[in-house]
């Protein structure tokens, strides 16, 4: 045999050996799968199987766009404390596949923002989304740290129709519970429409001074209308004693179902859960607790770790009814309707006049001592003040003083208001306080 027809036949041989020692690895491997695959004897369970997990990809650091300083002081709200929230259109920093979820810091001395971690790696907002970032003051290191953020996705604001709607209803509820029959025992001369109303003028010009956005602007007013519409008490000796907390409790629950409902009507989730939680925190913290050290009264449940429609609705229903010309006329309807005692006793005499001597005299020195405690109160409520507005920066700080400025003439008109009432009798006295003849 010629040597060149050896080696040719020598390389076929090896060929087929090769194709050969393939075909054996590929029937091994098929074999094991359809050993996998086999149907198992009849009386043994058939075995699940289970992919394989897929490799993690291996994770390769984004670079943040550049965010410029007059970005961030175009679109930031005014700043609160601790927490400074920034409301950004995605497009404006989201570019291919950034990832915002990995922003820990702003460095405003540079004026851009960088991450640090690999947790979140592949989420990417929607470019016409807003995202709302919560970002917590470091004094210490100059910066900003990232303490959480949320794709607001493009969740609507709420329509005035809505706000106005549930403010009527709660209105109307309020009216047809508490102020429209005088002779009711369940009559309040302080905690009605009038109240209400008063608050939700305030709320809208706190939401303003801490730069709430208009959707939590309307969900603050919608809070503010219904924050009283459960009032249950019990009478002892006279005194109403209000069941504080369950009411506010009962409250919430009142405007949460009719939060739902709306949703149910327009068959859109306007309110969401997180709106839903704030408006418990926010009628939360509106329960009230007299502090004897303090002279005055304080909510315990308004803390610096508030959400700022918290904060909002407490400052507005405490401190927007201390404030003269407001203090005079509220202190005296708080008195009359926390002294059903009165009501009873002129209903059962069949008029003021008529009502025991040593009752009227009892009377007239209840609403005396009231009236000569209402400085002390606004005196407490100044000095309340700024523990109240602890957390937030300075410059919101000097707005709210500004916006409750008029408590030196509150005090002092309360101081002249409880001397000139000293001469007046029992009746007169009780006229001057708002008190209404209930019909027999």
């Amino acid at each position: 045999m010629k040597k060149g027809t050896y080696k040719k036949n020598n390389d076929i041989l090896l060929g087929i050996i090769a194709i050969l020692l393939l075909i054996l690895i590929i029937r091994s491997d098929i074999g094991t799968r359809q050993e996998a695959l086999a149907f198992p004897p009849i009386g043994r369970p058939t075995p699940r199987l289970i992919p394989r997990p897929t490799p993690a990809p291996v994770r390769t650091p984004t670079t943040l766009p550049v965010i410029p300083r007059s970005v961030l002081s175009g679109i930031a709200t005014p700043i609160i404390s601790p927490n400074i929230r920034l409301n950004i259109p995605s497009a404006l920093i989201v570019k291919a596949p950034i990832v915002l979820a990995h922003l820990k810091q702003f460095d405003l001395t540079r004026g851009y923002a960088y991450r640090l971690g690999e947790d979140l790696i592949g989420w990417q907002p929607d470019v016409n989304s807003t995202i709302m970032i919560e970002i917590r003051i470091n004094t210490t290191k100059g910066n900003l740290e990232v303490i959480g953020l949320r794709d607001l996705g493009t969740q609507k604001n709420i329509p005035n129709e809505i706000v106005t709607k549930l403010e009527n209803k709660f209105l109307n509820t309020l009216k047809r519970r508490f102020d429209s029959d005088l002779n009711a025992m369940v009559y309040q001369f302080f905690h009605n429409t009038i109240h209400t109303k008063a608050v939700i003028v305030h709320i809208d010009k706190i939401g303003d001074i801490l730069g709430l956005t208009p959707r939590q602007k309307a969900i603050a007013k919608i809070i503010a209308a219904g924050h009283d519409l459960v009032q249950k008490f019990e009478v002892k000796n006279g005194i109403l004693v209000r069941f504080r907390g369950p009411n506010e409790s009962e409250s919430a629950n009142e405007v949460i179902v009719a939060m739902k409902q709306i949703n149910r009507e327009y068959g859109y989730d306007y309110f969401t859960e997180a709106d839903f939680k704030v408006t418990r925190e926010a009628i939360m913290a509106t329960v009230p607790e007299f502090d004897p050290a303090k002279g005055t009264v304080v909510q315990p449940s308004l803390t610096s770790k508030s959400s700022l429609i918290a904060k909002a609705m407490s400052l507005a229903d405490l401190y927007g009814t201390s404030l003269s010309p407001e203090l005079r006329k509220t202190g005296n309807n708080l008195w009359l309707e926390e002294h059903p005692g009165l009501r009873v006793d002129q209903r059962k005499y069949g008029s003021l006049e008529n009502i025991p001597k040593e009752k009227q005299a009892e009377y007239r020195e209840s609403m005396q001592k009231w009236l000569e405690s209402q400085a002390g109160f606004a005196e407490g409520r100044k000095n309340q003040l700024e523990s109240d507005l602890e957390g937030l920066p300075e410059n919101v700080k000097e707005a709210m003083r500004e916006h409750f400025k008029g408590y030196d003439k509150a005090i002092a008109d309360a101081r002249a208001y409880a001397e000139k009432v000293k001469s007046m009798t029992f009746e007169e006295l009780a006229r001057e306080m708002g008190y209404r003849d209930i019909p027999r």
